[in-house]
């Protein structure tokens, strides 16, 4: 499943650079971006996913958490290189 690979991915990075010191700080502020993200779906989706079948609703809610995913290896992946660089 490609978020599982996604988040495994982003996991092996931020392992990688914990021993940055501005790396901790990071992916906490990281953290709560993305649980405030997640918090706000239903907010932000339940418009579209009303009246649509269980299907429709699936890809809706894989294609916004997939969206999610990738901000977040996006925003990451730009403060690593403000702090040293991704290898």
């Amino acid at each position: 499943m490609m978020l599982h690979t996604a988040a495994h991915a982003l996991a092996y990075r931020i392992a990688r650079r914990a021993i940055r010191p501005k790396a901790p700080l990071l992916v906490s502020e990281w953290a709560d971006a993305f649980r405030q993200r997640l918090e706000n779906l239903p907010h932000r989706i339940a418009p579209e996913i009303v009246g649509k079948d269980l299907d429709a609703i699936r890809a809706t809610l894989k294609q916004e958490v997939f969206g999610a995913l990738a901000e977040m290896e996006r925003e990451f992946s730009k403060q690593l290189e403000m702090i040293g660089g991704i290898e």
